[in-house]
C-alpha cells in the first residue's frame, strides 16, 4: 500500500474511533441504568436500598414525579416491573398523591 492510502486508512481509523467514543459518551447514562435493571433483576432482597436503586432508573428518582401512564416510558414501565406494580396501582398511587398535594394546597390557602 502506498503512503497516501495507508494515511488515509489512518485517518478514518482516528475518525471511526472518535465516533465510537462519541457514541459511548451519549449512551452512557442509558447503559448505566441497563446495568441497574439487570443487577436487581438478580437481587434477592426486596429491601429499602433496592426500591432506592429501583427508583434511581427513573428521569426524577421517584415514581411520584413519574409521567403518567398515556406516555410511553421505558424507565417506568422497568421500575414498576422491578417493584412488582401493576399500571392500574401506579394509576392509584398517582391519584392519591395529587389529592394529598391538592389538599395541603387547599389547607396552605384558605
Amino acid at each position: 500500500m502506498n503512503k497516501a492510502k495507508e494515511n488515509l486508512l489512518q485517518e478514518a481509523k482516528k475518525q471511526e474511533k472518535r465516533k465510537i467514543d462519541e457514541i459511548r459518551e451519549e449512551y452512557k447514562p442509558v447503559i448505566e441504568k441497563i446495568r441497574i435493571i439487570e443487577r436487581l433483576k438478580k437481587s434477592k432482597k426486596k429491601n429499602a436500598t433496592f426500591f432506592v436503586n429501583a427508583n434511581n432508573i427513573l428521569c426524577y428518582q421517584s415514581l411520584a414525579f413519574c409521567c403518567d401512564l398515556i406516555k410511553p416510558c421505558i424507565w417506568r414501565e422497568s421500575c414498576l416491573k422491578l417493584l412488582g406494580f401493576s399500571n392500574k396501582e401506579f394509576s392509584e398511587m398517582k391519584d392519591k398523591f395529587t389529592r394529598e398535594i391538592l389538599e395541603k394546597f387547599k389547607e396552605k390557602h384558605n
